[in-house]
C-alpha cells in the first residue's frame, strides 16, 4: 500500500474456500507389478498451498478390509482408513512421495487401493480433502505354473497328437507360454524352423482360457 487517507488504512487477504486435489501417478491406473518402490503423486492448491499429503493403502481379504498401519509396520482390520504422512518433495513442484510397505507381507497376490487427501494451508485450520475413489493395481509375485496333460508320461506312442496341459498365471495373468520338445535318444529338440537340432530351443503355444495347446 502507498496512499493512506487519514485516519484510515486497510489490509489485504486472500480466501481459499476449496480444498486441495491430490492424485496418484505412480503405480499407473490397473497397473500390474511384481515390485513397487515407491508411491508418487501431485497435490494442488491454490491460493493457500497444499501443507500435508495423507495416504491410506488397503486391500481385501475373506470379507475384511486391511489398511496398512505404518505404526505398527503390519496390516490392521479396519472400517476406515488408517492414514499416513507423504513426503512433499517440494512446496512449489506439487508432488509428493511415500516409501511403500513389504507387499509380500499381505501374500504374494492382492490387489491394492490407494487413498489420498491433502490438508491446505489456509486459516484457522487447513481444508482438508475428500479422498475419491483412489488409484488400484495389482502386486503379483508369484510365477506361473503349467501342467501337460497329453500326452501321458510314459505314454507309447506312434501318433502325436496336438500337445495340450494347463497353466495358472495368478493376478497377473498369462503373458505366454513356451513349449520345449527334446529327444532321448540324442537330446536334440525340435524347432519350427530347422526340425531337430542340437541347441535348446522353445516354441509358443497357443493359449485360450487356462489352457495351452501347440501342434
Amino acid at each position: 500500500q502507498t496512499a493512506y487517507a487519514v485516519p484510515t488504512s486497510s489490509r489485504s487477504f486472500r480466501w481459499d474456500a476449496l480444498a486441495p486435489i491430490t492424485a496418484v501417478t505412480n503405480p499407473s491406473a490397473s497397473a500390474i507389478r511384481n515390485s513397487q518402490a515407491a508411491i508418487d503423486g501431485s497435490a494442488g492448491d491454490d491460493p493457500a498451498g497444499t501443507g500435508l499429503v495423507d495416504v491410506a493403502v488397503r486391500y481385501a481379504v475373506g470379507g475384511s478390509t486391511r489398511y496398512w498401519n505404518t505404526g505398527a509396520s503390519s496390516w490392521a482390520v479396519s472400517a476406515s482408513p488408517l492414514w499416513f504422512g507423504a513426503f512433499i518433495n517440494n512446496p512449489s513442484s506439487t508432488t509428493w512421495t511415500v516409501g511403500i510397505p513389504s507387499w509380500t507381507m499381505a501374500g504374494n497376490q492382492n490387489v491394492f487401493t490407494i487413498l489420498t487427501r491433502g490438508s491446505d494451508q489456509s486459516l484457522p485450520a487447513g481444508l482438508v480433502e475428500t479422498p475419491g475413489a483412489g488409484r488400484t493395481f495389482t502386486f503379483d509375485v508369484s510365477p506361473p505354473t503349467s501342467t501337460i496333460a497329453y500326452p501321458a508320461g510314459g505314454a507309447l506312442l506312434n501318433t502325436l497328437g496336438t500337445l495340450s496341459g494347463t497353466f495358472d498365471a495368478g493376478l497377473a495373468g498369462i503373458s505366454r507360454v513356451d513349449v520345449s520338445v527334446m529327444r532321448s535318444d540324442n537330446s536334440n529338440y525340435w524347432s519350427n524352423s530347422s526340425g531337430w537340432v542340437a541347441f535348446s530351443t522353445v516354441s509358443v503355444a497357443g493359449v485360450a482360457g487356462n489352457a495351452w495347446t501347440y501342434s
